[in-house]
């Protein structure tokens, strides 16, 4: 605290028996909310910029993509990636695609594997039907 720092612990994504530098890190207290990006999985390329845009083209084409998820360098689906920056596909709300997705999901494949679609998932899931009707 007195140097401005405070140290986090990710344990998302490491195995038990990763060395404690990569998965702890000092991070200073101006820069809490971009924890994330002082974190990078053992082998995976470099993590986005903290201030990168969200991809409103990606969020608006959503339940589109469940059918075919366009692909990244490391395999991962572009919702996979919108969804580890961010709790919803349009930010920080949950929204009609929210919804839309979750029942073309339920309907097509059912839960997925990957982490952050997954906390998604499960997330969206938890909220009644009439709730998720409710969202704009």
């Amino acid at each position: 605290w007195d140097q401005g720092l405070v140290t986090i612990k990710d344990l998302r994504n490491f195995k038990e028996d990763d060395p404690k530098e990569v998965k702890q890190k000092d991070i200073p207290l101006k820069d809490l909310a971009n924890f994330a990006s002082y974190f990078q999985l053992p082998g995976a390329p470099p993590t986005a910029s903290p201030s990168a845009p969200v991809a409103t083209a990606a969020t608006a084409a959503a339940p589109s993509m469940a059918a075919a998820p366009s692909k990244g360098p490391n395999g991962s689906s572009d919702l996979e990636a919108i969804l580890t920056d961010q709790p919803y596909l349009s930010g920080y709300t949950a929204a009609a695609a929210d919804r839309q997705l979750y029942e073309r999901m339920k309907a097509d494949a059912g839960c997925p594997s990957s982490t952050a679609l997954r906390r998604w998932y499960l997330h969206i899931g938890s909220f009644s039907q009439s709730e998720r009707l409710s969202w704009k």
